[in-house]
């Protein structure tokens, strides 16, 4: 009974000090100065209303308009091509075709053209000596001197020369249609570039057999090369910046695997189907910029920070577009203020409430 009682007095013993050094322990803790807190050293602008651009990057494709594919219209050995990389010159020759099939038959139908004027004088020369006997043969009709049977009979020869003539002149003309066909035909022998360019492809080798309406190369032209460039439906481009100039673009109303097209006209010697890299103009006008260090996001919701005095006041704004160069906003409210550009983590001081001093 003792043991318990003495064990009891000790429990109480220790419960009472606990609560005595509790008292004094919040005693001192009341008696301690709050923490002293220091203002953050912000920069701050003052926005203005101007004429600007935002672009983000992007990948274009140069393309051309005149590009030019050389065909031929018939069947020939390649004997010339130019290299692939060569400059051309307008009218220079880029490519020659074996001839000599096509200038055989160029001969043999002057050959058969030739024999046919030869009958056709013949038979013009049989004509006319054939209607003279007619005539004489009337004459002697007349005085009994001659047969009817002998004059229907030179009647008849007289129709078939006219019509021999009749066959050797369509013989004639077909052959010298066949002959301005093969002329026409000889000069795709010999292929001249129609634009001054760079042999960019090569789609036959010396020795192949070009065959018609296939390419045997291309050239690529110095002009009417163009920036193509393919977006999807939520990026309306303003422009493109391609070398640092700013370029006009021009939807094609057209789509390539669900993107759209749209075109900038450049002045570039590069090979067409070369990638580039270019800025995509999303906004391109009158506004407030900021850079992107002036703005909190949070929430979905945007606020600039106005310095008022020692305190930065949160003012909500609207971003109208968002680009490598910065931010757009079309609140003209924060015209003519002291706008806190810092970083985010002091950003959310500022909302705490700390005091903040301007360099």
């Amino acid at each position: 009974m003792i043991k318990k009682l003495i064990l009891l007095v000790l429990v109480l013993v220790i419960a009472i000090s606990l609560i005595v050094l509790i008292k004094v322990r919040k005693k001192e803790l009341a008696q301690l100065k709050p923490p002293k807190t220091y203002p953050v050293v912000v920069k701050t602008i003052k926005p203005a209303v101007s004429d600007f651009y935002l672009s983000m990057s992007g990948l274009g494709l140069i393309e051309s308009s005149v590009d030019f594919n050389v065909t031929t219209k018939l069947a020939a050995r390649v004997l010339y091509l130019k290299p692939i990389g060569s400059r051309v010159k307008k009218g220079e020759v880029v490519v020659r075709l074996d001839s000599s099939s096509t200038k055989a038959k160029i001969a043999s139908a002057q050959s058969s053209l030739k024999s046919l004027y030869s009958k056709l004088n013949s038979v013009k020369l049989s004509l006319k000596n054939m209607i003279l006997t007619h005539r004489r043969t009337k004459a002697l009709l007349k005085v009994k001197g001659a047969s009817i049977e002998q004059y229907q009979k030179e009647e008849d020869i007289i129709s078939s020369l006219k019509s021999s003539i009749d066959a050797v002149k369509s013989q004639i003309k077909s052959i010298k249609s066949d002959i301005t066909s093969l002329k026409t035909l000889l000069s795709y022998t010999v292929i001249k570039s129609p634009v001054e360019g760079i042999i960019s492809k090569k789609y036959s080798n010396v020795g192949d057999v070009a065959m018609p309406g296939k390419p045997i190369c291309s050239i690529s032209s110095k002009g009417g090369k163009y920036v193509l460039l393919r977006l999807p439906d939520d990026i309306k481009p303003k422009g493109v910046i391609f070398k640092g100039k700013f370029l006009n673009v021009v939807a094609l109303n057209s789509t390539f695997n669900g993107l759209n097209e749209y075109k900038a006209d450049v002045n570039t010697t590069l090979n067409t189907n070369t990638r580039v890299k270019v800025g995509i103009v999303i906004f391109k006008g009158k506004a407030v910029k900021l850079p992107f260090n002036a703005v909190l996001s949070d929430n979905g919701k945007n606020y600039v920070f106005v310095a008022d005095k020692d305190r930065a006041i949160p003012e909500k704004i609207k971003i109208i577009a968002s680009g490598e160069q910065g931010l757009a906003v079309n609140d003209k409210s924060i015209l003519g203020k002291q706008i806190v550009i810092t970083k985010p983590d002091i950003f959310i001081k500022l909302l705490g409430g700390v005091r903040i001093v301007k360099e």
